[in-house]
């Protein structure tokens, strides 16, 4: 019904919001869905890629590109600041 439904959406975005956090790296992607109500791997798995179109894997690596690039980009600034100051 719709609660289910609203249920395992409001799941899969706690999911989704855990695998995309650095600090969630470190667990294994089987203890975030059954800390967010999923007892079984491979039914997650797919829904969580009709829900989001990619897998939970995916979504660690992009938010690993995200984390990078942002690194990136302050290492950038930082350099700009630095060259500012020797005029």
């Amino acid at each position: 019904g719709a609660f289910s439904a609203c249920l395992r959406d409001h799941r899969l975005r706690r999911a989704h919001a855990q695998h995309g956090d650095p600090a969630q790296r470190g667990l294994p992607m089987d203890m975030i869905a059954e800390r967010c109500g999923f007892a079984w791997r491979t039914n997650f798995a797919r829904t969580y890629r009709l829900r989001f179109g990619f897998t939970p894997r995916d979504t660690r690596e992009l938010a690993a590109q995200r984390q990078r690039s942002d690194a990136a980009r302050a290492a950038d600034r930082h350099m700009w600041d630095w060259i500012r100051t020797l005029r």
